[in-house]
């Protein structure tokens, strides 16, 4: 019993030092969507999204994306979708936009808490975005693939409530489900730690770790905020660093990594569900990202890192 109540307990920390963080980020970004915030935004990024390909109302399904959530970006994505006929490439694009920059003023400020700028790994995220969407529809293009209609006769009719009452209960939801993860995740941690099974995970990761300037000890909580989020990942680590002191470096690459590849079970397989490619929401997402990061690395080294 002792054991568990211990486990609890630090979750209990965990997930308090994480609402502190991520609570008034997302009061923050009600506010800036009901301001009207969303529709200048949206006018913002139409240019970017002209380029790859996408019509005019991506632009507001980006925007929600950027200041909510992914499910606020899929909210207006199926309510517009039916009504605008998009390819399999132009939905596995807008996809990838959304996978790759969404619920900046939350994440980010995890990120900032754990020990990178909320700022740059921001601005990475969404040039990443910008920069695949637009590789992708070029190569969509040039080899006249991904041209089919998207499919959307199977899609239910979205409800959209829009009232202070259904915010604090799905904010009220989703605090009751992060100490519920975390839990789970600490009782994981600690069971796969005294099996071995961490420190085989982390020697089987050191060769991907070293190609994207990562320190192997965070291999663990990397892994986690890859397969179920960046606030479970960022969490962790803030949990990792007050037990390691890490440089500021190991920092930046490991949360610049999560920051651009978090949830991949969950946030893929949504968009994948909703008529996306596989190849292009996940493997060419994943690819995109890690040549990226190792790019990344090999900058970070020279202009700013080089007494790490």
């Amino acid at each position: 019993m002792v054991y568990i109540f211990g486990v609890i307990k630090k979750s209990l920390v965990t997930t308090s030092f994480l609402l502190k963080i991520m609570l008034p980020m997302m009061l923050l970004s009600r506010i800036l969507e009901l301001a009207g915030v969303a529709g200048w935004l949206s006018e913002l990024l139409s240019p970017p999204l002209a380029a790859m390909g996408l019509p005019g109302e991506a632009g507001i399904i980006w925007a929600i994306t950027l200041l909510t959530n992914l499910y606020g970006g899929i909210g207006v994505l199926v309510t517009l979708l039916p009504t605008n006929e998009l390819t399999i490439g132009q939905l596995s694009i807008l996809s990838s936009v959304m996978l790759f920059a969404h619920a900046l003023p939350v994440e980010q400020a995890v990120v900032r808490a754990a020990g990178a700028s909320a700022i740059f790994t921001g601005l990475l995220r969404v040039f990443a975005a910008m920069t695949y969407g637009i590789c992708a529809n070029y190569l969509f293009n040039f080899f006249g693939i991904m041209q089919e209609p998207v499919s959307v006769s199977w899609m239910p009719e979205a409800s959209v409530d829009d009232s202070w009452l259904h915010w604090i209960k799905g904010t009220i939801k989703i605090m009751i489900l992060m100490f519920i993860i975390i839990t789970a995740i600490n009782f994981a941690i600690d069971f796969l730690e005294r099996v071995g099974i961490i420190k085989w995970l982390s020697r089987q990761l050191e060769p991907f770790m070293r190609i994207t300037g990562q320190n192997p000890l965070l291999a663990p909580m990397t892994t986690i905020g890859l397969l179920l989020g960046l606030s479970y990942g960022g969490g962790l680590i803030m949990q990792k660093v007050s037990e390691v002191k890490f440089s500021r470096r190991d920092l930046f690459m490991s949360l610049s990594f999560l920051s651009l590849l978090h949830s991949l079970i969950e946030d893929t397989l949504i968009m994948f569900l909703l008529g996306a490619d596989i190849w292009v929401i996940l493997f060419g997402r994943m690819l995109f990202a890690i040549l990226l990061l190792a790019l990344l690395s090999k900058i970070a080294d020279y202009f700013f890192f080089k007494e790490a």
